[in-house]
């Protein structure tokens, strides 16, 4: 194993061969199509129910902005951290 570098596999972002073909098939029948623009449409939609308009902003919500992480607010106990070589003997 290499440590410190990529050695191999594909290109980073490429996508996979099973991904790109259902890509160039959805192109093929709905040119243009891009999922995000349909859900935001959904989700602004006054005629859809209003829960299932809030699940769709949810899910939109997650494409541009990080989830929240819970705080820490206390520490009961200090963390140590033993650090150990496997090339050492």
């Amino acid at each position: 194993m290499a440590y410190g570098s990529k050695t191999g596999g594909g290109v980073k972002g490429t996508p996979n061969r099973n991904r790109g073909e259902l890509m160039r098939k959805l192109e093929a029948l709905r040119p243009g199509y891009d999922p995000l623009i349909v859900l935001s449409e959904i989700a602004t939609d006054k005629t859809v129910d209003l829960n299932t308009r809030i699940q769709w902003h949810k899910i939109l919500a997650s494409y541009f902005h990080p989830k929240p992480v819970d705080q820490i607010t206390e520490v009961s106990e200090p963390i140590s951290i033993e650090i150990v070589s496997p090339y050492l003997a």
